[in-house]
This record gives C-alpha cells, sequence and structure tokens, in this order.
C-alpha cells in the first residue's frame, strides 16, 4: 500500500468518524395537554385515533377542532357521521404520519455511493481509470433499501394526552472518545 493510498483512507476513515459523530440536539415529541395546543400539531383531515375516558378507541380523520372539543369522521369522508368528543372525555390522540417518499431513495443514494466512490478510488493504482462502478452499484442498491424504508415507514405520534397523564421524558447523547475508540452514552428518562 503507498503512502498516497494510506493518507486518502485516514482522510475517508476521519471523514466518516465526524459524520458519525456529528449529532443534532435530541428533542423531546410535542404532546398537547388541552385540545388549544392540539391544534398546532394536527391538521383537518389528518388520521387521528382517539382513545375516550372509557377506554374506548375510535379511527377517523380529524374534521373540526376547538378549544373545548374534537370533531372527528368515522369513515373519513365528509358523508359519514361526525363525532364530537369534549376535552374531558378524550383520554389521548394518537396521529398516523407517513414519511415523505423522496428523502429515504435519496439517503440511501449518497449512503451507498460515497463509501462505494471511496472504495473505488483507495483500491485504484495508477494504471486504472477510474469507472464509477462501485459508487453507482451501491448507491443503487442505497436508493432502493432508501425507497422500501419510506414505503413501509409509518409512524403513530401521540399528540395529546389528557393533563393528569402527560409525563415528561428526556433523552441525553453524551460523545466519548479516547485515542483508540469512539463511542456515544445514550440515557432516555421518563
Amino acid at each position: 500500500m503507498t503512502a498516497s493510498t494510506r493518507h486518502r483512507m485516514k482522510g475517508s476513515t476521519a471523514i466518516a468518524l465526524t459524520a458519525l459523530l456529528w449529532a443534532a440536539p435530541a428533542r423531546a415529541q410535542d404532546v398537547a395537554t388541552t385540545l388549544g395546543e392540539l391544534g398546532r400539531l394536527v391538521q383537518p383531515g389528518e388520521s387521528i385515533v382517539v382513545t375516550d375516558a372509557k377506554g374506548v378507541t375510535t379511527k377517523g380523520r380529524l374534521a373540526r377542532l376547538s378549544a373545548s372539543s374534537l370533531e372527528m369522521r368515522v369513515n373519513g369522508d365528509d358523508a359519514s357521521p361526525s363525532l364530537r368528543f369534549a376535552e374531558a372525555d378524550v383520554n389521548n390522540v394518537v396521529v398516523r404520519r407517513s414519511d415523505p417518499i423522496w428523502n429515504g431513495p435519496l439517503i440511501g443514494f449518497l449512503a451507498g455511493a460515497i463509501p462505494g466512490l471511496l472504495i473505488e478510488l483507495a483500491g485504484r493504482t495508477q494504471y486504472e481509470k477510474f469507472s464509477g462502478g462501485a459508487a453507482v452499484g451501491l448507491g443503487g442498491t442505497g436508493l432502493l433499501s432508501g425507497l422500501l424504508i419510506d414505503v413501509l415507514n409509518r409512524d403513530t405520534e401521540i399528540v395529546f394526552l389528557h393533563r393528569s397523564q402527560a409525563r415528561a421524558s428526556t433523552v441525553r447523547v453524551v460523545p466519548l472518545l479516547s485515542r483508540s475508540s469512539a463511542s456515544l452514552k445514550l440515557s432516555v428518562g421518563f
């Protein structure tokens, strides 16, 4: 292995470790404790699941929301009957959201193409032409994987909890670095 190749591999490793350790701050999920606060978290027409004070769950689409009541359409269309819940009768509200379809393939392509490019550049000799085959192959595999993940990724999110059940949670991420290793310490509190 030549000195130039070793230097490129060290640079690639440093970039990869920096990307892994570059952590965004953890943010707590917003959970409303009043129906007035819920208006900033859900929009009319969104698919929701309401659990009432008796524990009965009802699926539908949000029709209207005020500071004192929530109205939803059970079958999701405008012709279906609507149900109205007073704030005191609502135990929790869960909304079902899906991931945007465009970002998974983009992230997957980049996650595959960049290492493929680095692998090909590191393994190339002065007599070989650059073809980009590894970047295209790994990028294509990442693109398809990202697309599949986005299609299947449906997330349920609690957006309302009755005031007596609201809890605060914390997430703390601390990087641990030494000369021989790098890791993360994750603490979750409920």
